[in-house]
């Protein structure tokens, strides 16, 4: 089956397999550029498909500032603490974007490109932060 092109730069994806013991497989498909992957698939079949079947680039024609302005006095209190604690969090134990965005933030996949365009790499890979003291 053929892979398609990145959904989010356009350059070209590869089929990875990871060989653990007892003979078990989990196969992704990556971008050879930005490293976006779908991964963790019993097959190369399922990982291709789950790959191609990919929104791509979100096209959120969102503004920021007016969705800020829409949000209540606790609400933005309550988001921006949020976000705070977890760059907080990254920046104290480490960990790259990927791991900043999709385990501490919490969004899937398709939110990379949107991140990675806000500035989120800059953040996430320029993030020093010294350990609290007890």
């Amino acid at each position: 089956m053929e892979i398609k092109s990145c959904p989010f730069c356009g350059q070209e994806a590869v089929l990875n397999v990871q060989e653990f013991s007892f003979g078990y497989k989990r196969f992704e498909v990556y971008c050879t550029s930005c490293l976006v992957a779908k991964s963790n698939y019993d097959s190369s079949l399922s990982a291709i498909n789950a790959w191609n079947h990919r929104r791509g680039k979100m096209n959120i024609a969102v503004d920021e500032t007016g969705v800020w302005k829409s949000l209540t006095d606790i609400e933005k209190l309550g988001a921006t603490a949020f976000i705070f604690k977890k760059i907080s969090e990254h920046g104290r134990e480490s960990g790259s974007f990927r791991f900043l965005i999709y385990t501490r933030l919490g969004f899937d996949t398709d939110a990379y490109s949107v991140l990675l365009e806000s500035g989120g790499l800059d953040i996430s890979n320029n993030l020093v932060i010294p350990p609290k003291e007890d």
